[in-house]
């Protein structure tokens, strides 16, 4: 069973999704979706977490928290919740992968393209979301 590590990644009541890159060979090319990888053998759902953030964004980020861990399709996913500072945000880079990201209000996220796990998981936990956009 496939391993994959997501972040869903919080700064002052938005989420931070990627823009997939669009090439036709990736799955769902050209969607938004949380940063986060596959977890390479021997590496833990944690150590994917910190490594797939820091190529994807440039940082690790200082609060990272698991939030769940489920199976989704053939896959076993762990979900982390992060909560980005100012400093933190300041220094987000684009890595090696995606087009760019993007900072995004709940609200919106019914109005954009987003990959086929962000977009169920999102639009199925939207109230537990804006709780905790709350905090």
């Amino acid at each position: 069973m496939q391993k994959t590590s997501k972040a869903l990644t919080v700064y002052k009541n938005t989420i931070l999704l990627i823009l997939r890159d669009d090439i036709p060979t990736i799955p769902e090319p050209n969607k938004w979706g949380l940063p986060g990888g596959g977890v390479d053998p021997g590496e833990s759902f944690d150590e994917a977490m910190e490594r797939e953030f820091e190529e994807e964004l440039g940082i690790v980020p200082k609060n990272i928290k698991l939030h769940m861990q489920a199976n989704f399709n053939d896959e076993r996913v762990a979900v982390y919740i992060i909560h980005l500072d100012e400093n933190e945000v300041n220094e987000l880079v684009l890595g090696n992968e995606g087009q760019k990201f993007q900072f995004f209000k709940v609200d919106e996220l019914e109005s954009i393209d987003l990959a086929y796990f962000t977009g169920n998981r999102l639009r199925e936990h939207m109230y537990e979301l804006k709780l905790l956009m709350r905090e």
